[in-house]
Protein backbone atom coordinates (compact mmCIF):
# COMPACT_ATOMS: atom_id res chain seq x y z
CA UNK A 1 0.00 0.00 0.00
CA UNK A 2 1.23 3.29 -0.98
CA UNK A 3 0.99 6.22 1.29
CA UNK A 4 -0.02 9.50 -0.26
CA UNK A 5 1.46 12.80 0.86
CA UNK A 6 -0.54 14.44 3.53
CA UNK A 7 -2.40 17.45 2.42
CA UNK A 8 -3.03 20.40 4.62
CA UNK A 9 -6.65 20.65 5.28
CA UNK A 10 -8.36 23.60 3.69
CA UNK A 11 -9.55 25.09 6.90
CA UNK A 12 -5.94 25.43 8.16
CA UNK A 13 -4.65 27.38 5.10
CA UNK A 14 -6.03 30.76 6.23
CA UNK A 15 -4.47 30.25 9.65
CA UNK A 16 -1.13 29.42 8.06
CA UNK A 17 -1.35 32.51 5.83
CA UNK A 18 -2.12 34.63 8.89
CA UNK A 19 0.87 33.20 10.77
CA UNK A 20 3.16 33.85 7.77
CA UNK A 21 1.74 37.35 7.39
CA UNK A 22 2.25 38.03 11.11
CA UNK A 23 5.84 36.79 10.84
CA UNK A 24 6.45 39.08 7.83
CA UNK A 25 4.99 42.06 9.68
CA UNK A 26 7.08 41.24 12.72
CA UNK A 27 10.29 41.01 10.63
CA UNK A 28 9.45 44.34 8.94
CA UNK A 29 8.80 46.07 12.29
CA UNK A 30 12.05 44.76 13.78
CA UNK A 31 13.98 45.86 10.68
CA UNK A 32 12.32 49.29 10.74
CA UNK A 33 13.01 49.84 14.45
CA UNK A 34 16.67 48.88 13.99
CA UNK A 35 17.24 51.04 10.91
CA UNK A 36 15.22 54.12 11.89
CA UNK A 37 14.29 54.09 15.56
CA UNK A 38 11.69 56.59 16.67
CA UNK A 39 10.37 57.55 20.06
CA UNK A 40 9.19 60.63 21.88
CA UNK A 41 10.90 59.65 25.12
CA UNK A 42 14.54 58.90 24.32
CA UNK A 43 17.94 60.48 23.67
CA UNK A 44 20.12 59.78 20.68
CA UNK A 45 23.84 60.46 20.70
CA UNK A 46 25.26 62.10 17.61
CA UNK A 47 28.31 64.14 16.65
CA UNK A 48 26.80 67.62 16.65
CA UNK A 49 27.95 70.98 17.93
CA UNK A 50 26.37 74.36 18.40
CA UNK A 51 27.89 77.05 16.20
CA UNK A 52 28.19 80.56 17.61
CA UNK A 53 29.79 83.29 15.48
CA UNK A 54 32.36 85.67 16.96
CA UNK A 55 30.32 88.63 15.71
CA UNK A 56 26.60 89.16 15.52
CA UNK A 57 24.68 90.28 12.50
CA UNK A 58 22.07 89.46 9.89
CA UNK A 59 22.79 86.25 7.95
CA UNK A 60 22.72 87.00 4.21
CA UNK A 61 23.88 83.62 2.89
CA UNK A 62 23.46 80.11 4.28
CA UNK A 63 26.05 77.77 2.72
CA UNK A 64 24.87 74.47 4.28
CA UNK A 65 21.58 72.60 4.60
CA UNK A 66 20.19 70.86 7.68
CA UNK A 67 22.11 67.75 8.76
CA UNK A 68 24.86 68.28 6.17
CA UNK A 69 28.28 67.03 7.24
CA UNK A 70 30.86 69.79 7.44
CA UNK A 71 34.60 69.95 8.04
CA UNK A 72 36.75 72.46 9.83
CA UNK A 73 37.13 75.56 7.67
CA UNK A 74 33.92 75.04 5.65
CA UNK A 75 31.81 78.13 5.11
CA UNK A 76 28.58 77.76 7.07
CA UNK A 77 26.99 81.15 6.62
CA UNK A 78 27.88 84.71 5.68
CA UNK A 79 26.97 87.67 7.90
CA UNK A 80 26.08 91.02 6.33
CA UNK A 81 29.39 92.94 6.31
CA UNK A 82 27.92 96.41 5.68
CA UNK A 83 27.47 97.47 9.35
CA UNK A 84 31.05 96.39 10.10
CA UNK A 85 32.40 98.11 6.99
CA UNK A 86 30.59 101.30 8.06
CA UNK A 87 32.01 100.99 11.58
CA UNK A 88 35.49 100.42 10.15
CA UNK A 89 35.18 103.47 7.89
CA UNK A 90 34.00 105.55 10.86
CA UNK A 91 36.88 104.30 13.03
CA UNK A 92 39.39 105.04 10.25
CA UNK A 93 37.95 108.55 9.87
CA UNK A 94 38.20 109.08 13.64
CA UNK A 95 41.78 107.81 13.57
CA UNK A 96 42.65 110.19 10.72
CA UNK A 97 41.06 113.08 12.65
CA UNK A 98 43.01 112.13 15.78
CA UNK A 99 46.23 111.90 13.77
CA UNK A 100 45.56 115.38 12.40
CA UNK A 101 44.78 116.68 15.90
CA UNK A 102 48.01 115.14 17.21
CA UNK A 103 49.94 116.78 14.38
CA UNK A 104 48.33 120.17 15.11
CA UNK A 105 48.97 119.77 18.83
CA UNK A 106 52.60 118.87 18.14
CA UNK A 107 52.94 121.98 15.99
CA UNK A 108 51.42 124.05 18.80
CA UNK A 109 53.81 122.49 21.32
CA UNK A 110 56.74 123.14 19.00
CA UNK A 111 55.60 126.75 18.54
CA UNK A 112 55.30 127.17 22.32
CA UNK A 113 58.76 125.69 22.82
CA UNK A 114 60.14 128.06 20.20
CA UNK A 115 58.30 130.99 21.81
CA UNK A 116 59.62 129.98 25.24
CA UNK A 117 63.19 129.74 23.97
CA UNK A 118 62.72 133.05 22.15
CA UNK A 119 61.47 134.68 25.37
CA UNK A 120 64.42 133.20 27.28
CA UNK A 121 66.83 134.56 24.66
CA UNK A 122 65.18 138.00 24.82
CA UNK A 123 65.41 138.00 28.63
CA UNK A 124 69.08 136.97 28.49
CA UNK A 125 69.81 139.70 25.94
CA UNK A 126 68.00 142.34 28.06
CA UNK A 127 69.88 141.22 31.19
CA UNK A 128 73.20 141.49 29.36
CA UNK A 129 72.33 144.97 28.03
CA UNK A 130 71.26 146.13 31.53
CA UNK A 131 74.45 144.76 33.08
CA UNK A 132 76.59 146.39 30.43
CA UNK A 133 74.84 149.76 30.89
CA UNK A 134 75.20 149.50 34.67
CA UNK A 135 78.91 148.61 34.36
CA UNK A 136 79.48 151.48 31.94
CA UNK A 137 77.84 153.95 34.34
CA UNK A 138 79.85 152.60 37.26
CA UNK A 139 83.11 153.04 35.33
CA UNK A 140 82.14 156.45 33.91
CA UNK A 141 81.07 158.24 37.13
CA UNK A 142 84.53 158.22 38.85
CA UNK A 143 86.11 159.57 35.67
CA UNK A 144 83.97 162.76 35.88
CA UNK A 145 85.72 163.99 39.05
CA UNK A 146 89.10 163.49 37.44
CA UNK A 147 88.03 165.34 34.28
CA UNK A 148 88.42 162.43 31.87
CA UNK A 149 84.72 162.53 30.85
CA UNK A 150 82.17 165.30 30.67
CA UNK A 151 78.95 165.56 32.67
CA UNK A 152 77.13 164.94 29.41
CA UNK A 153 78.90 161.54 29.03
CA UNK A 154 77.81 160.58 32.54
CA UNK A 155 74.23 161.70 31.81
CA UNK A 156 74.20 159.58 28.64
CA UNK A 157 75.49 156.58 30.62
CA UNK A 158 72.80 157.11 33.30
CA UNK A 159 70.08 157.40 30.62
CA UNK A 160 71.36 154.25 28.89
CA UNK A 161 71.43 152.40 32.22
CA UNK A 162 67.83 153.47 33.07
CA UNK A 163 66.63 152.54 29.56
CA UNK A 164 68.30 149.13 29.79
CA UNK A 165 66.70 148.51 33.22
CA UNK A 166 63.30 149.54 31.84
CA UNK A 167 63.77 147.23 28.83
CA UNK A 168 64.73 144.38 31.16
CA UNK A 169 61.64 144.97 33.34
CA UNK A 170 59.43 145.04 30.22
CA UNK A 171 60.92 141.80 28.89
CA UNK A 172 60.56 140.11 32.30
CA UNK A 173 56.91 141.18 32.45
CA UNK A 174 56.32 139.83 28.92
CA UNK A 175 57.97 136.52 29.89
CA UNK A 176 55.74 136.28 32.97
CA UNK A 177 52.62 136.98 30.88
CA UNK A 178 53.66 134.35 28.31
CA UNK A 179 54.10 131.79 31.11
CA UNK A 180 50.64 132.65 32.48
CA UNK A 181 49.11 132.26 28.99
CA UNK A 182 50.72 128.83 28.62
CA UNK A 183 49.37 127.81 32.04
CA UNK A 184 45.87 129.04 31.15
CA UNK A 185 45.97 127.08 27.88
CA UNK A 186 47.13 123.96 29.72
CA UNK A 187 44.34 124.32 32.30
CA UNK A 188 41.78 125.04 29.57
CA UNK A 189 42.89 121.87 27.81
CA UNK A 190 42.31 119.87 30.95
CA UNK A 191 38.91 121.43 31.58
CA UNK A 192 37.80 120.76 28.01
CA UNK A 193 38.25 117.01 28.53
CA UNK A 194 35.91 116.97 31.52
CA UNK A 195 32.24 117.16 30.70
CA UNK A 196 28.82 115.71 31.43
CA UNK A 197 28.80 111.95 31.17
CA UNK A 198 32.58 111.71 31.29
CA UNK A 199 34.73 109.98 33.86
CA UNK A 200 36.51 112.26 36.29
CA UNK A 201 39.49 111.27 38.40
CA UNK A 202 42.28 113.15 40.13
Amino acid sequence: MESSPKKIPRNKVPALVLVLLALAVMVFVIWRVDSAPSTSDAYASADTIDVVPEVSGRIVELAVVDNQQVKKGDLLFRIDPRPYEASLAKAEASLAALDKQIMLTQRSVDAQKYAASSVEATVAKARAAAKQASDTLRRTEPLLSEGFVSAEDVDRARTAQRAAEADLNTVLLQAQQAAQRRERRRCAGRAARRGTGGYSAD
